[in-house]
């Protein structure tokens, strides 16, 4: 009886160990499945590896297995834990051990900080193939496709994934074998855990939303079948996505200007941006800037173009006759003229107050209509009267050669004035458009928000539907308009190029352009289409295909900033600073023989004293 126990000890001792090196070997095959797939060339910088257990029946010994193996920085999080995580660094690389399809459900992706684009392995011992397909519909909904599940079949380790776009198949999650682990070795290994999966879309349909844009980034031409043709830069860049990848473009067409609608920061919308953001389309584009309310709530691609911001200004008015005659010269000049005048006039004042003596002395005895001699050698007549002194001669000498240079390049400029168009001059600056010219800032919602706190616009700014933009591009022809409107450079040069060809009159442009902003294309959040269009993007600037896009329907000679330049220019200060030195130094050596002539007239006057005092004696 003794011996019988002895002997049924040890038979429980031998099985319990042999159930211990099962197990064991189970988790040593699993950790070393994982381990090889850590080793994939996509993943292996991969610094933090998060590890969220569901499992209620995960030994502990298959983590600490699990994290020697793995060799890197390893943060652990046991569910339900994982809700109240606070992670300073985004989920790239995570591994997920459940016992059952509903733990999994319980994971709100949106809410953490998963990576859509990053890896994930997901430990399902005792899953089935129905079970990893409604896991992979469940991801691939969220835009999550890089994948591998881990499943036992007896004691086959099995790996799979799903591949969404297939031959004839669109948006699949039926589970793919990609690996079968047994007896210590792969049976079947792939070259690749994480295949790529978007180098080829095998013809599936990829939903676009675009929109009329008043300029060359999407065109329409109808025909007389009824039958419409889109064209463009971002067109073809499209189509030529479309033929590398693989897959058909299907495009909606809006025919209304601002059918690109808008976003929030709420994400409240409407327009092709909404229907992106609720999926209801896979992309959206026609020349899109980038926006920090779109960025929040939208994918976006790296940016393939740089537009710029300006203002279309009216035709100067015509200038009136007044203005002509006053044109030749700048303000600045005509007030200082105006100073030489008024200090002439002022001097003769002084003078006809003092005495007879000091009067004659520098007007002259016979001079009796000073401030018409003024006038007289403004307009260049004669001086037939000349003051008795040398100082007032001299006086009068200089301010004569003064008003002869004056005069003769005032009827030059004239002259050139009267032959050239007689306009204004266009505003240069947003400063002078808001404050000389006081204009409105006529702008659509989306640039309005960039123009907010420019000091000179504040109080001036007009945020307009986008259905006036046509009905304000006929205004902005009429020189008696007051306002501009904010557009892209590149649609003021495809509308002048169009009405180049048709002999129209152009559009005018601030010369002063307002900022530069990014052009990206718009999509759903996490979209996978990201990466792929991001690499191809980068390919064709690269290769200068962006740039041989754009080009064809923007050309900087259609960019009508100014009048002729052969229009002459109002002289300055600057222009005639000879004249007012000759002026200015003429009076200087005028005022200094003043004194000589006053002592030699006193010296003189004393010699006279001294000899008829002498002649009496």
């Amino acid at each position: 009886m003794y011996t019988k126990n002895i002997l049924l000890i040890n038979l429980i001792t031998i099985i319990n160990s042999f159930k211990i090196s099962v197990e064991q070997q189970k988790i040593n095959d699993l950790v070393k499945v994982i381990d090889e797939i850590l080793e994939n060339e996509e993943i292996e910088n991969t610094k933090i590896t998060n590890i969220f257990n569901f499992s209620n029946a995960t030994n502990e010994d298959f983590i600490k297995n699990l994290y020697q193996a793995i060799g890197s920085k390893v943060t652990i999080e046991e569910f339900p834990k994982i809700r109240n995580s606070a992670f300073k660094n985004p989920w790239f690389f995570n591994i997920f051990i459940i016992d059952s399809s509903e733990q999994f459900k319980a994971v709100n992706f949106t809410n953490y900080r998963f990576i859509t684009g990053g890896y994930f392995i997901i430990i399902f011992e005792n899953g089935t193939k129905e079970n990893s397909h409604m896991i992979f519909k469940l991801l691939w909904e969220l835009y999550i496709y890089n994948i591998n599940l881990l499943r036992r079949e007896n004691d086959t380790i099995i790996v799979e994934t799903f591949i969404p776009f297939q031959p004839s198949k669109c948006n699949q999650t039926e589970p793919v074998e990609i690996a079968k682990y047994k007896n210590k070795k792969f049976i079947t290994k792939p070259e690749n855990f994480f295949p790529q999966k978007f180098r080829n879309f095998h013809c599936c349909p990829i939903k676009v939303i675009t929109f009329e844009t008043i300029g060359p980034a999407v065109l329409k031409q109808d025909f007389s079948n009824g039958t419409q043709k889109l064209f463009g830069r971002d067109i073809e860049i499209f189509n030529t996505m479309s033929e590398l990848l693989n897959f058909k473009a299907n495009i909606f067409y809006n025919s209304t200007y601002g059918g690109w609608g808008n976003i929030n920061m709420k994400g409240e919308g409407y327009g092709a941006m909404m229907d992106v953001k609720l999926r209801g389309a896979d992309l959206t584009f026609g020349n899109l800037n980038l926006k920090l309310e779109r960025g929040i709530h939208l994918a976006y691609t790296i940016p393939y173009s740089a537009d710029i911001l300006l203002f279309m200004i009216p035709p100067s008015k015509q200038l009136s006759t007044f203005q002509k005659l006053l044109r030749p010269f700048d303000k600045l000049l005509w007030i200082t003229l105006c100073c030489v005048l008024f200090i002439a006039i002022l001097t003769i004042t002084i003078l006809e107050l003092q005495s007879n003596e000091i009067r004659d002395f520098i007007i002259g005895q016979r001079v009796r209509a000073a401030y018409l001699n003024v006038l007289i050698a403004l307009i260049g007549g004669a001086q037939n009267k000349l003051p008795r002194g040398n100082f007032g001669r001299f006086l009068l000498m200089i301010f004569l050669l003064f008003c002869l240079v004056i005069r003769t390049l005032y009827q030059g400029s004239l002259f050139r004035f009267l032959q050239s168009s007689a306009t204004e001059k266009d505003p240069e600056t947003i400063e002078e458009m808001a404050i000389e010219r006081n204009f409105t800032f006529y702008m659509i919602l989306s640039y309005s928000e960039f123009s907010r706190e420019n000091v000179y616009m504040k109080g001036k700014i007009e945020v307009i539907n986008p259905l006036r933009i046509k009905e304000l591009l006929s205004n902005v022809l009429d020189q008696h308009f007051q306002g501009s409107l904010m557009l892209k450079i590149s649609q003021v040069l495809y509308s002048n190029r169009e009405r180049a060809l048709h002999g129209q009159q152009l559009y005018k442009v601030c010369k002063e352009y307002f900022m530069v902003i990014p052009i990206v294309m718009y999509m759903p959040k996490n979209s996978f289409l990201i990466d792929p269009f991001n690499k191809l993007l980068l390919l064709f600037q690269q290769s200068g295909l962006l740039n041989y896009w754009t080009s064809i329907n923007e050309d900087m000679k259609f960019l009508d900033f100014k009048t002729d330049t052969s229009d002459p220019k109002e002289l300055t200060l600057e222009h005639l600073s000879g004249p007012f030195k000759i002026l200015f130094v003429g009076c200087f050596i005028s005022a200094f023989g003043f004194l000589i002539e006053i002592l030699w007239f006193k010296m003189k006057r004393k010699r006279d004293n001294k000899r008829r005092n002498n002649s009496i004696d």
